[in-house]
């Protein structure tokens, strides 16, 4: 049985030029804490905060490193994608109240150094703001093809001017169902490609939120017949931000009249938006659809194929500050075979559960044919800890014949200060 542990993915990495790397939160040895800020301040106040640079020891003979920080201005894109700007007077932007102590550092391996920045509110301000501390590697590098690039890593800086609230508000721009024009576009590099829903998201108020949505497709007696989570690449929506949220149809309907119902919860404590659309399966999509199912089954009969059941479909919980919780899921082998599971938590975004907070009782268990099991979770949260932190935990089977699934439930945190 293989040993998996607990990983917490971090989503701020970029890199300058034409390519991309995904990699940890260190690069050629250098490391940046924390990758994100959170910061409260009154209006006409100054404020101090620290970032820590890190040139971690790798090995005998690690030369020293260099690395250039200064202040940028970033938007999101509707599919959740960051670009970087440089710093301007936008409405939501910080970047002409940082300063920062250093705007570049040398350190030898294995040595770090912690840099203060200061923050200065005018007495105008009021809602939130935020912006970005780049940490570039330096000096620039070249490709084994000659193209220039530099490795950066950001560190967001986001600030609540105390004082004013400012309400959440948000509202679904549309709901649409994308489907393959020719049998051909359902498979992509010889796998079952199935059609995609997408759900626009807007937040219409000043105020950011972790956005999570739900399809449920109803048919015409008014039965449930599909319900699955919408999932964003960075669920973080800023105030007048649009963001994309979508999930895979993969289950076989039959002809026919439906309706759509998008329902997203955006962290308010009074609502939540919902869209209800009409939706027409033609008799040929309810062919490929069938098609596609069948496919994906593979040789075997889908009954054949491991599966569990997951309950609850998403882990809420809210804990005080430096609190202790206990939190639990119900795993049901639907299958008439034993499987192997393994359960992983991965981050969610730039709001990712911390390293740590969360340990599962069992990462790798054995369920045998219809058999149930509680995946029990400990929680421990730092006396420092704020906000709303989320994460994915992710639940895969193996059978006999090694095939395997995946089920995936949402995790959210919120951290509350003790009273």
């Amino acid at each position: 049985m293989r040993k998996h542990t607990i990983r917490i993915i971090t989503a701020w990495l970029v890199l300058a030029g034409a390519a991309v790397i995904l990699a940890g939160p260190a690069f050629a040895g250098l490391g940046v804490a924390p990758l994100k800020q959170e910061i409260s301040v009154k209006p006409g106040e100054t404020t101090t905060f620290y970032i820590s640079i890190i040139n971690k020891a790798r090995g005998q003979g690690d030369a020293a490193q260099s690395a250039r920080l200064e202040i940028m201005d970033f938007e999101v894109t509707e599919d959740g994608g960051l670009v970087f700007k440089e710093p301007s007077a936008g409405p939501t932007s910080a970047s002409r109240w940082i300063t920062l102590g250093k705007s570049e550092v040398t350190l030898d391996s294995g040595k770090d150094e912690r840099i203060a920045c200061t923050v200065k509110v005018p007495y105008s301000a009021a809602g939130e703001y935020y912006s970005a501390i780049m940490v570039t590697l330096g000096p620039k590098g070249r490709t084994d093809a000659g193209v220039g690039l530099s490795l950066r890593i950001a560190s967001g800086v986001f600030i609540t001017v105390l004082g004013q609230t400012f309400p959440k508000q948000a509202r679904i721009e549309k709901c649409e169902f994308i489907w393959p024009t020719s049998l051909t576009d359902f498979y992509k590099e010889g796998q079952p490609a199935w059609p995609q829903v997408k759900g626009v998201l807007r937040n219409a108020g000043k105020s950011r939120f972790e956005g999570s949505g739900t399809l449920e497709i109803i048919d015409a007696r008014g039965r449930p017949m599909f319900r699955k989570t919408l999932v964003s690449k960075r669920p973080l929506v800023f105030g007048g931000d649009s963001r994309i949220f979508g999930c895979s149809l993969d289950k076989a309907l039959p002809a026919g009249e439906y309706k759509a119902r998008v329902t997203f919860d955006y962290q308010s404590q009074w609502a939540k938006s919902c869209k209800v659309s009409p939706v027409t399966i033609s008799a040929d999509q309810a062919s490929l659809l069938a098609l596609l199912v069948q496919e994906s089954a593979g040789p075997t009969a889908a009954s054949a194929q491991p599966a569990i059941k997951i309950s609850p479909d998403k882990l809420v919980a809210r804990i005080a500050a430096g609190g202790n919780r206990s939190l639990g899921l119900s795993v049901r082998n639907t299958s008439r075979d034993l499987v192997h599971c393994t359960a992983t938590l991965v981050g969610d975004g730039d709001s990712s559960i911390p390293e740590g907070w969360i340990k599962l009782a069992e990462e790798n268990f054995v369920l045998d044919r219809l058999q149930s099991a509680c995946l029990p979770m400990a929680v421990c949260v730092p006396a420092e800890a704020t906000g709303t932190h989320s994460g994915m935990l992710v639940v895969e089977a193996v059978g006999a014949e090694g095939e395997k699934t995946q089920t995936t439930v949402p995790v959210e945190l919120t951290v509350a200060e003790p009273r």
